[in-house]
């Protein structure tokens, strides 16, 4: 019996260890290590929440910026890449439908000039992230559609950099005031 009752006090022990005091321990140290990731990193704008540094959206009007294509359409819980062979025919299909939705935008353009990213998906789904190359491409036309003087766009962009990319959900949420 008092076997069992040992075994009994040793696993509450546990469960109040491991189920309770271990998360909130670890919680708390990185809400004060890392407040703004332990927030979810959002982006506010008049008191707005607009999304996330950390996570891309799908931006489809003319007025904004797009980001990287995902193979979950952004939305939370499969992410990843697709896992399609960059060879296969299903890929290719995307791919082709993607550059053929970019011309249809940006009719001025050509094949050649689309970047990379604006066309394959980045291996997490949710990248925020995408190249100069990427807005430069896009800038034409998200000006004539959103009324904004190049130089108030630029320094959206200049405000949006990341290192060496653009975080688009940055972008487009100082854009559209």
């Amino acid at each position: 019996m008092k076997k069992i009752l040992k075994i009994v006090i040793a696993g509450l022990c546990f469960i109040v260890v491991t189920g309770g005091i271990y998360p909130l321990l670890s919680t708390g140290v990185g809400a004060l290590i890392f407040p703004q990731q332990a927030k979810g990193s959002p982006i506010v704008h008049q008191d707005t929440i607009k999304g996330s540094k950390l996570l891309g959206q799908h931006f489809t009007k003319m007025d904004e910026f797009w980001g990287r294509p995902s193979a979950s359409d952004y939305i939370g819980k499969p992410s990843g890449s697709s896992n399609d062979a960059i060879m296969s025919k299903e890929y290719k299909q995307k791919v082709e439908a993607r550059i053929e939705k970019l011309l249809r935008a940006h009719p001025n353009r050509k094949v050649e000039e689309i970047p990379t990213d604006l066309v394959t998906e980045s291996g997490s789904g949710f990248d925020p992230h995408i190249s100069y190359e990427a807005i430069r491409f896009q800038k034409e036309r998200v000006m004539q559609n959103l009324d904004i003087s190049e130089s108030e766009l630029d320094q959206a962009i200049e405000a949006s950099y990341e290192g060496t990319l653009i975080n688009v959900t940055t972008l487009n949420s100082l854009i559209k005031k």
